[in-house]
């Protein structure tokens, strides 16, 4: 069933017009993903219960990054997938669902065994695929979505099996002392399911923060801008600031955007993360230097406000820019929005949050 549903995307991924060979990004990045060998055990922050030092050990797994780990399962559940394997590994279904969660638990843990944040320097399969085109673009850690799924199967299908062999046990007994057993069992059956889930309770609500998206994007005001319009935003969208983007989708996608946050192909056929520099390369590093506050007030060093709203008007000719978006975030933007009431003078109008200038109707 897989073949037919995915041939195509993935023949359209390794052959369409925008692949590209290699990795997205170095094999050295991904690898960092991986699971620590307790990191099963071991609760991480986003977890409701535990202790506080295990906690910091657990979140400090895969480099820190806890949206990547997805390892843990707890003693409790363990202890009931060794229980299930125990009595139920003669089952043909069982067999097979403890060797995939065997095998996907391994490649969870990288080309390396790290145990307790302490590389062991032991070579692992993963090492032996890590390497392998098409198969290249790997974070180990991801594997941990099918090793939560496999576990979640068999600690569903033993306590089915549990709960009928007391079900019929207890139907089928006719001392009183028989039936109590039966109902004693259930109910530890019960505690026990409860004992299973209660290390997994997530620690809600998680973090977040606010995206701030200017009304001007989210209100008929965004009318404004002529369907299709090229745009020029600030801060200009790619990583790791690419707010322009979310602004982009709450219109409707009404605008077409200048830049993204995207790998793309390069002029040697690899992966780039960064888009080509357009000309005059002033505009974008005006747009570099405003967001990261770098030069001077924003300026890159040697260039004056005149020369940068100059380069900006031809810019926008060359791209047949319809509408430059001037963000308030960065160190300096109200460098930007001076560059560009320079380069077009009673053009802008002021947002909250926003200054839109429109340079055609």
């Amino acid at each position: 069933m897989a073949v037919p549903l995915l041939l195509g995307p993935a023949l359209y991924l390794l052959k369409g017009p925008g692949s590209f060979t290699g990795t997205a990004q170095p094999v050295g990045v991904l690898d960092q993903y991986r699971a620590d060998l307790m990191s099963v055990l071991v609760p991480t922050n986003l977890q409701r219960f535990g202790l506080a030092s295990w906690k910091a050990l657990g979140s400090g797994f895969a480099a820190g990054n806890g949206s990547e780990n997805g390892e843990y399962l707890g003693v409790p559940m363990i202890l009931a997938l060794l229980a299930v394997a125990a009595t139920c590994w003669r089952r043909k279904a069982v067999t097979v669902a403890l060797i995939t969660l065997g095998v996907t638990f391994v490649l969870t843990l990288g080309p390396s065994l790290i145990v307790g944040g302490q590389p062991t320097g032991w070579r692992l399969p993963f090492d032996l695929i890590a390497h392998v085109p098409f198969f290249q673009n790997q974070i180990p850690l991801r594997y941990s979505i099918y090793l939560q799924l496999i576990a979640a199967t068999l600690a569903a299908f033993g306590l089915d099996r549990a709960w009928g062999r007391l079900k019929v046990w207890r139907s089928a007994g006719k001392l009183p002392q028989r039936r109590l057993l039966a109902t004693v069992g259930q109910a530890a059956l019960v505690l026990g399911c409860a004992a299973v889930l209660i290390p997994l309770v997530p620690a809600l609500p998680y973090a977040s923060a606010a995206t701030n998206v200017p009304s001007f994007f989210t209100t008929s005001r965004v009318d404004e801008l002529p369907p299709g319009t090229v745009v020029l935003a600030y801060p200009f969208p790619t990583f790791p600031v690419d707010s322009a983007m979310l602004w982009q989708v709450e219109s409707g996608w009404r605008f077409r955007l200048i830049g993204g946050y995207a790998y793309r192909r390069n002029a040697e056929g690899k992966a780039a993360l960064f888009p080509k520099v357009l000309q005059p390369a002033v505009v974008q590093a005006v747009w570099g230097d405003a967001q990261s506050g770098t030069g001077t007030r924003g300026l890159p060093a040697g260039v004056t406000p005149q020369e940068a709203a100059s380069s900006l008007q031809q810019f926008c000719r060359r791209y047949h820019v319809g509408a430059l978006l001037v963000g308030d975030s960065g160190a300096y933007p109200q460098t930007v929005r001076q560059i560009a009431q320079l380069a077009f003078p009673g053009k802008g109008q002021r947002f909250p949050g926003v200054e839109v200038f429109l340079l055609t109707r």
